[in-house]
């Protein structure tokens, strides 16, 4: 009897040593893959661009210098910004459309009036659809310069924009002039305004309301054309 009470012990304790052994954590049934995961060091997360705002980023080799601009700017421009006062001139929206006949043409103060608009959304993020200082589209930017500088009123998308005012080749480009672009296979998919010395005010995808240079890689070779909205 003693001898079958010490086998049934001995075999109890087997048992559940063996049961032990298996529900530990060291267990082969329990190293998982994901625990053997967690143990090694986390890489670094890269962040993700779509193809196009990467041939974008990459493709912009002429990065212009926004501060050097804004003093270029600055240092033509009068000590006062231009009242309400003085805008007076300009209200009333021209539609250019309807209004063909009539002649629009820069004066100074008209341009340092696009130049006070340029700068003072410089910065201001890329928003698909936005039209104001919280996020803003490339053609959503171009009408509210016009519009607020000039009081002149255009469409709301590129390609209608593309439809206005005179077709000016690359080498007569002129200040205020709209310059068009094929960044996703549709013409024109991009627009911008037309600086000086080969630089655009625009808002880009990657960087937001900038200014830019027509010779940098990525924008050179999608260059598909240009309009005189102004004289």
């Amino acid at each position: 009897m003693k001898k079958n009470r010490k086998i049934f012990f001995v075999m109890a304790v087997l048992y559940f040593s063996c049961n032990q052994w298996h529900c530990t954590q060291t267990s082969p049934r329990y190293t998982s893959s994901r625990t053997s995961k967690s143990l090694q060091p986390k890489e670094k997360k890269i962040r993700q661009f779509s193809s196009a705002l990467k041939e974008e980023v990459l493709g912009d080799d002429k990065k212009v210098e926004i501060d050097k601009v804004k003093m270029r700017f600055a240092k033509n421009s009068p000590n006062e910004v231009p009242t309400k006062k003085n805008k007076q001139s300009n209200s009333g929206s021209k539609n250019i459309k309807s209004n063909e006949s009539e002649k629009i043409s820069f004066t100074k103060e008209t341009r340092e009036d696009v130049m006070n608009e340029v700068l003072s959304m410089l910065g201001v993020p890329y928003l698909w659809g936005g039209e104001d200082e919280n996020g803003i589209d490339c053609s959503a930017f171009t009408r509210r310069v016009f519009q607020h500088s000039l009081a002149v009123s255009l469409p709301r998308t590129s390609r209608e924009q593309m439809r206005e005012g005179k077709l000016i080749g690359k080498s007569k480009l002129d200040f205020g002039d709209l310059v068009f672009f094929n960044t996703r296979g549709v013409i024109p998919s991009h627009v911008g305004i037309y600086l000086e010395d080969d630089l655009f005010a625009h808002a880009s995808e990657s960087f937001g309301v900038t200014i830019s240079s027509l010779e940098s890689s990525y924008y050179n070779s999608r260059f598909v054309g240009a309009r005189r909205i102004v004289k």
